[in-house]
């Protein structure tokens, strides 16, 4: 069993890029609490990261926690704009490119589990996929009308590896909205000038489409060709 990490994970941000400069991608999967945390306790940070890239936001597509808001932005929306205002380069990844139809290509179905089946061996990941995965491709179908299980965190991690998967915006302004009931949470981007006190510069990059076809066939094979430690 793989012991834990000494320190908490703001510390262990800060260790890692510093002593890495120029080296490290940080992925972020959920709220950004601890990533702004870090820009805060560090402001050699931003020089010091090769790149973040940003499980959050919503533009097109409906929010998942509110009619505009998508929650890894809702749930901590100060901390989101200090990420989004700092000035390194982002990538980030909207819920448009992971929980909509016109990315049906790149959801995880039950014809999908089948085919890595078909030719994995003695694959402890892949029964954990086929034994869990159904259950929920069925409740992302019947509750949110969508074709199979959307990959979002995957896709994430995975640009950290192949930019190209996803086409993208040139570098844009990104803010959050931190007032409002509705709106709260709310992830805006834009051209032009810097038009908001306390707003950073151009350098977030929104994805706007992805290669869902070639980002699924290549999570599958590497799933397939797992085995188990002899």
């Amino acid at each position: 069993v793989r012991q834990a990490t000494p320190g908490d994970a703001v510390d262990f941000i800060i260790g890692t890029v510093m002593a890495n400069p120029g080296e490290i991608t940080l992925v972020t999967t959920g709220p950004l609490t601890n990533a702004a945390m870090a820009l805060l306790q560090e402001p050699r940070l931003t020089g010091a990261l090769k790149r973040l890239i940003v499980l959050g936001g919503n533009f097109q597509t409906p929010g998942n926690i509110t009619p505009l808001s998508e929650y890894n932005i809702w749930a901590d929306p100060e901390a989101s704009r200090i990420v989004l205002n700092a000035d390194v380069e982002k990538i980030l990844v909207p819920l448009d490119i992971c929980e909509d139809n016109r990315v049906a290509d790149s959801m995880l179905t039950r014809d999908d589990i089948a085919d890595m089946q078909a030719v994995a061996r003695d694959n402890p990941v892949l029964e954990m996929i086929a034994d869990s995965f159904p259950i929920y491709i069925d409740i992302w179908r019947e509750f949110f009308d969508l074709v199979g299980f959307p990959m979002d965190d995957v896709i994430t991690v995975a640009l950290a590896f192949d930019p190209g998967l996803a086409t993208m915006t040139e570098p844009l302004f990104a803010d959050v909205v931190l007032d409002g009931r509705l709106a709260r949470g709310q992830t805006v981007a834009y051209r032009g000038r810097q038009l908001l006190p306390g707003g950073g510069p151009k350098t977030t990059r929104i994805c706007t489409g992805l290669d869902g076809r070639r980002f699924l066939d290549g999570f599958k094979k590497t799933i397939a060709r797992y085995e188990r430690a002899a």
